[in-house]
């Protein structure tokens, strides 16, 4: 969509207009467009001279409004579509001349075709230890698909008030991060992916970490000390040898 002069001015004595270049003339040019066959007008014709509202761009405004306000996809039917919105300033006289004037060039039945994009999938949970102690580095790993095959990013969140970015990573590529602990506690590890365009996946599953780790064999061996104590003290004979 151009805004031009003359570009599309194909009834030009002396050579081909820009358009019928872009189009027919080349090989491998655009399917379709649509140019001025006259004056492209950017202003109004009084102060403040409004260059967006005004001539070419309010008919531009409305060719994508109706592409993708009103879902017209049907490029000579977007295209009428914007000079009937147009419609009631007919009488102003930069205006009657765009409407006259704005052609499309190739077939107006051509239909765009929507393309879907896609936020990534949810990443795994995330693989590493789920339990420790504090002021140790520990490792953790995830990854995403993104359908699309974008790059992807990772956001890290360790359910402590920190955070870190990882990437960008192909899609499917594994990302580790490490972190420490400072207290004591159980904490949610947990990661989500963003692709190369803004579009953010889910949280993945939380991972629970607990920190510092519960061993509980220290405290069976002092148990059984004690129990050895108790009944050293209660049955001394037994370790005197007596009968």
């Amino acid at each position: 969509y151009s805004d031009g002069c003359m570009a599309g001015g194909f009834d030009a004595s002396d050579d081909d207009c820009f358009a019928e270049y872009m189009t027919v003339k080349t090989p491998h040019g655009a399917f379709a467009g649509i140019w001025n066959t006259r004056y492209g007008w950017g202003a109004g014709q009084d102060p403040p001279y409004d260059i967006i509202d005004y001539g070419s761009q309010r008919f531009a405004r409305e060719f994508w409004d109706a592409i993708f306000g009103e879902n017209i996809k049907e490029l000579g039917r977007a295209n009428q579509d914007s000079k009937e919105d147009n419609i009631w300033r007919i009488n102003e006289l930069v205006m009657r001349f765009c409407f006259y004037e704005i052609t499309l060039f190739g077939d107006p039945a051509a239909i765009l075709k929507d393309v879907d994009f896609h936020a990534p999938e949810k990443p795994d949970m995330p693989a590493g230890e789920a339990n420790g102690k504090i002021n140790v580095v520990y490792s953790y790993e995830s990854g995403a698909i993104d359908e699309d095959g974008d790059r992807l990013y990772y956001l890290w969140d360790f359910g402590d008030g920190t955070s870190t970015w990882s990437g960008p990573h192909a899609s499917g590529e594994k990302t580790s991060v490490s972190h420490t602990w400072s207290r004591k506690g159980t904490y949610q590890v947990r990661v989500k992916a963003k692709d190369m365009y803004g579009r953010e996946s889910e949280w993945s599953d939380p991972l629970p970490v607990s920190m510092p780790l519960f061993n509980c064999m220290p405290l069976l061996e002092k148990l059984i000390e004690w129990l050895h104590a108790i009944r050293l003290l209660r049955f001394p004979w037994e370790w005197l040898g007596a009968s």
